[in-house]
């Protein structure tokens, strides 16, 4: 769910049948709050464009012969915060990162959209869905090469 900038908690509620085929979206409806399913946090759905990297992955989990209605299942249940934390640390172990998942998934992701991809703080609120842009600015941290370059586009020569 890091390409969709979506929390933990709505990646472990998703169903299959909120995967659109026909527009290759997702419709986040829910989350895990406590353990417990719950409606999603801002109480508001909110439909996001698949990743086109994710498509095919998703697809073979929505026509899979899994049981559960959720996307995300290890052996017949939905994945928990603690699951998604180990497979989420043994990920960053493996290729150096100390990032807990939640900052990974939101945080860490809205700022690699503004310093490596370079979109503007505009751009990266209609990705991730925010009502307000200061939401986005409280996740995003701009390095130094991109305030550099914000600060002399357009200025000098």
């Amino acid at each position: 769910m890091k390409y969709h900038l979506r929390r933990p908690s709505e990646a472990m509620a998703l169903h299959k049948m909120d995967y659109d085929r026909f527009n290759k979206s997702l419709h986040i409806r829910r989350g895990i709050s406590g353990g417990k399913l719950v409606t999603s946090k801002t109480k508001a759905e909110h439909i996001v464009p698949c990743h086109r990297a994710m498509i095919d992955d998703i697809e073979i989990l929505v026509k899979s012969n899994e049981k559960s209605p959720f996307m995300f299942v290890q052996h017949g249940r939905r994945y928990t915060e603690g699951v998604l934390n180990r497979i989420w640390a043994k990920a960053c172990k493996s290729c150096g990162e100390d990032i807990g998942l939640y900052a990974g998934l939101k945080h860490s992701s809205m700022s690699q959209f503004v310093n490596e991809k370079r979109l503007g703080l505009a751009e990266v609120q209609i990705v991730s869905q925010h009502a307000k842009i200061e939401s986005v600015c409280r996740y995003v941290e701009v390095d130094m090469d991109r305030a550099r370059e914000l600060m002399e586009t357009g200025f000098f020569p």
